[in-house]
């Protein structure tokens, strides 16, 4: 009878380890599933910094924000916003926040810092009180006004828009990925408030994009 009551006891214990050890791999298992998951959903990149550029005359105290702003752009467009060619160039947005249209007869945009006035947009060209004006940075000019002398490039540059007056803000960006935008956390919010967002939202605000929470 003792020998009964003694095997029965190696038993339970054998069969309470293993549930233990089963367990334990069980939430290993769901640890690392857990892990993979958020590494899948999230955007990373490095930060985004802007800035404002002033006539020699002026400081930034003081100095009224530009009428429109670089709201949103991506540098490696794969599979989001297509040209009239059916292409998928890189784009820069423009928001114009105020009541009042903005022609962009005499100002410039430009990838290259120590040339402001390296693209000169078209007269051809308005943002208009509270919309989007998109342009394709894609070196093909000859499609349009909307077309850019230049390409962004994905490893990281800058990117500047200016008025004729010289003021301006430049936009400095580190790396992204693919069909990775680049977007102001609120239009034209000021300061170095951007997040990062798949596909974008080319043309419309950026209240609509799935910002990572």
């Amino acid at each position: 009878m003792r020998w009964a009551v003694l095997m029965v006891t190696l038993w339970a214990s054998a069969a309470c380890s293993g549930t233990d050890d089963k367990k334990r791999s069980q939430d290993s298992e769901d640890t690392e599933q857990s892990t993979m998951d958020t590494g899948s959903t999230e955007d990373t990149a490095p930060p985004i910094t802007t800035t404002p550029i002033t006539t020699p005359e002026t400081t930034d105290t003081g100095t009224p924000p530009l009428q429109i702003c670089i709201n949103e752009f991506m540098a490696d467009n794969i599979s989001s916003l297509q040209d009239e060619t059916g292409e998928h160039p890189d784009w820069i947005e423009l928001h114009n926040p105020g009541d009042q249209d903005v022609e962009l007869d005499g100002w410039s945009i430009t990838d290259d810092a120590s040339d402001p006035t390296k693209v000169l947009l078209s007269a051809e060209l308005v943002v208009p009180a509270g919309g989007f004006l998109v342009l394709f940075a894609d070196g093909r000019p000859d499609l349009g006004p909307e077309h850019l002398d230049f390409g962004l490039d994905s490893s990281g540059e800058s990117v500047g828009l200016y008025r004729g007056d010289e003021r301006g803000a430049v936009v400095n960006f580190g790396q992204l990925d693919a069909d990775l935008a680049a977007a102001r956390s609120s239009d034209c919010c000021a300061g170095d408030c951007w997040e990062y967002v798949r596909i974008g939202t080319p043309g419309t605000t950026n209240a609509d994009a799935p910002y990572p929470q």
